[in-house]
């Protein structure tokens, strides 16, 4: 759910460019989740703040065995 409004933030606020990234959604369906979006904002904006940590060198360092080559 965090990943549709992530996606919402990064088009500005597309509604049309959400709808098209999440062709498999129904229109209710992406509006459920950015309603759901205005009652918990808090909480998912700190599910994208953490998911954005995520970098390549990140995970080359905490799970090394899931990058290819050296470590």
């Amino acid at each position: 759910m965090w990943e549709v409004v992530a996606v919402y933030k990064s088009t500005g606020q597309a509604f049309k460019l959400l709808q098209q990234s999440y062709h498999w959604l129904t229109e209710q369906q992406v509006k459920a989740a950015l309603g759901y979006y205005s009652l918990y904002r808090e909480e998912i904006d700190a599910l994208i703040a953490e998911n954005e940590q995520w970098t390549p060198e990140r995970i080359k360092q905490k799970y090394p065995f899931l990058t290819a080559g050296k470590p």
